[in-house]
């Protein structure tokens, strides 16, 4: 699962709850900030991640941040045995995942691209508030 995903699911059971942040995170004994922390997508360390399965009665191994590498998804492809069904799961998982990089990749460029605009934006408000100001 995703950091994001994961951060999602967290968000979901909170909800399904019908619990703020707030109060979901005393439930768990942990601190507001570290909660939403947790639902960003951040970290949850494994004693953490116990007292937050228990309070949401999931497996803590579903909120813990197991990193899987396409070279680990193409050794299970390639060890499975010729279940179809199991191979197709897999071929679409690593579809998935190359799109998302290829996103990633996009993504970082436009940011790279518009970087410079938005400093000089920037940087021209601020001149035309230093201007009017005086």
């Amino acid at each position: 699962m995703s950091d994001y995903a994961r951060g999602e699911y967290l968000k979901e059971l909170r909800e399904g709850r019908r619990l703020n942040q707030e109060d979901a995170a005393h439930e768990i004994g942990v601190s507001a900030k570290t909660l939403r922390t947790w639902e960003k997508g951040g970290p949850i360390k494994w004693e953490n991640a116990k007292a937050a399965g228990a309070f949401y009665e999931v497996d803590p191994e579903q909120l813990v941040t197991r990193e899987t590498s396409t070279a680990d998804l193409s050794d299970a492809f390639s060890q499975a045995e010729p279940d179809s069904e199991l191979k197709e799961m897999l071929r679409e998982v690593l579809d998935q995942q190359a799109q998302l990089l290829a996103d990633v990749s996009v993504v970082r460029s436009e940011q790279e691209r518009l970087s410079p605009l938005l400093e000089r934006l920037e940087s021209d408000q601020g001149a035309r508030r230093r201007s009017s100001s005086s």
